[in-house]
């Protein structure tokens, strides 16, 4: 029994989508995984810290910083996507061993599927456009386009396994098909990044105003220091300090009143204690050095002497 000759072209091909695979597993994505991450951190940091009227620029924060800063962040939406998955694949494999003999039902149920998808991405582009006014704190615009792309995507896959048509021609080039599966994917990935960036900038605006609102969240700080520091705010309170008589004591003033918000680029960077976003009480930045003592403590509770 003779086999039939194996087609070195073919071959070569294979191999080299292999290759191709193995190169985007091993290399783009750990390294866009750690873009992602970056970019989330660097999201709600920023978005954080211009509440306080903090340049972050003036932070110097590392990418390391940020991927730190972005765990927190994606905790519940990863939550919720692998959730989704996990209940959504199940009820594919349902809905299609279901409408396998029943070709009719099948391209109804795709027709819907494409319709509804095509609607969700004419309501996005149409918020995105302003001819509809959709929440900028929510991902409405994103989500929806998101969403409806899916669902298009998906309205296909299911007329294919189900009412065995193809949108596509079976004799699409391989390059072809990956093109074209990437640009899907593609597409999805970037309105995903968009709607998460969304997220993350209304996780980061409540955030800080959970830092105000919450004096526990912040360590309490006191200043002391040999000259004054003219430090003001909502709630501050200077000090003098008693002197010997040989005037050895190295502290003069003390400062009062004041909250932690970070501490990064050798600078402390802090809060009067009754901060509010009026533009009158201001962040400030005190450079980490030993010609000043700075000392921590918890704040018990609530209450705070903020009229």
């Amino acid at each position: 029994m003779s086999s039939r000759p194996e087609d070195p072209e073919r071959n070569d091909s294979e191999a080299g989508y292999a290759g191709i695979g193995e190169t985007f597993e091993k290399v783009v994505v750990p390294t866009l995984i750690t873009a992602v991450l970056v970019y989330f951190g660097a999201v709600r940091t920023n978005t954080t810290y211009r509440v306080f009227g903090v340049d972050p620029s003036v932070l110097g924060l590392s990418p390391q910083d940020y991927v730190f800063r972005s765990v927190d962040t994606v905790f519940e939406p990863v939550v919720w996507l692998l959730l989704a998955v996990m209940v959504l694949m199940p009820l594919h494999h349902l809905l299609v061993s279901m409408l396998s003999n029943r070709p009719a039902v099948a391209r109804w149920v795709a027709l819907g599927t494409a319709l509804a998808g095509a609607l969700l991405c004419v309501a996005g582009v149409l918020g995105e456009i302003d001819l509809v006014r959709h929440s900028r704190l929510l991902p409405v615009i994103p989500m929806s386009i998101g969403l409806g792309v899916l669902l298009l995507g998906y309205a296909s896959r299911l007329n294919a396994l189900t009412v065995r048509w193809r949108l596509w021609p079976q004799a699409e080039s391989p390059l072809l098909r990956l093109v074209r599966r990437m640009a899907f994917v593609g597409l999805l990935f970037v309105l995903s990044l968009w709607s998460s960036a969304t997220y993350i900038h209304t996780y980061g605006r409540d955030m800080a105003i959970d830092l105000v609102t919450d004096p526990r969240r912040l360590p309490g700080v006191v200043v002391y220091a040999p000259e004054r520091l003219h430090i003001e705010g909502p709630g501050v309170v200077e000090s003098s300090l008693p002197q010997s008589a040989d005037k050895t004591s190295r502290y003069r003033y003390r400062y009062d009143g004041l909250r932690l918000l970070i501490h990064a680029n050798n600078q402390y960077f802090l809060l009067p204690v009754c901060w509010t976003a009026n533009g009158r009480a201001r962040a400030i930045a005190l450079p980490d050095d030993r010609s000043i003592r700075v000392e921590f403590f918890s704040i018990p509770d609530r209450r705070t002497m903020c009229g």
